[in-house]
């Protein structure tokens, strides 16, 4: 199949034109989910601070919270389960 440069630069002027609508449409979309992370992610720490008994153990703290399995994962691979057990 075989493409010639009008049909290119027409859609590549349309694809410019729509452009601008587009972007702010995308940027709206990055700001909805960006608050959506931090809220979700201070609901996540609000849950899990709360006050140790006495009679519990000291609380460890992760190098890197919520996704410190993944880091795992991704530098250990497979033996990362084996260091888990």
């Amino acid at each position: 199949m075989e493409y010639s440069n009008a049909s290119a630069i027409t859609f590549a002027h349309d694809l410019a034109g729509n452009q601008s609508h587009g972007s702010s449409m995308f940027l709206g979309v990055v700001i909805t989910t960006a608050i959506s992370v931090v809220l979700g992610l201070s609901l996540v720490v609000a849950s899990k601070m709360g006050e140790l008994d006495v009679d519990e153990p000291i609380l460890l703290k992760p190098r890197f919270p919520l996704i410190g399995h993944l880091y795992g994962m991704l530098r250990w691979q497979v033996g990362y389960m084996q260091m888990l057990r």
